[in-house]
């Protein structure tokens, strides 16, 4: 575990608020295609859709409208 000096800490990420996000995703297998709800902890709805892309490895067009859980 590293320490860091304060001249150093201002080159740290910090973290950035994350918010819960829901949508559909259209899988396809075959002889079966059906939607699933699927929810991603991102800190935009763009990189929701992102997230569940490489999450579920479908294509953009299948992820439906995305929206924020409250």
């Amino acid at each position: 575990m590293r320490f860091y000096e304060i001249s150093e800490a201002k080159n740290v990420n910090t973290a950035i608020a994350a918010k819960l996000w829901s949508a559909p995703v259209r899988i396809s297998q075959p002889n079966y295609v059906g939607y699933i709800d699927v929810t991603v902890t991102a800190a935009n709805p763009q990189q929701a859709r992102q997230l569940m892309q490489a999450q579920y490895g479908v294509d953009l067009w299948h992820i439906g409208s995305i929206k924020e859980v409250r």
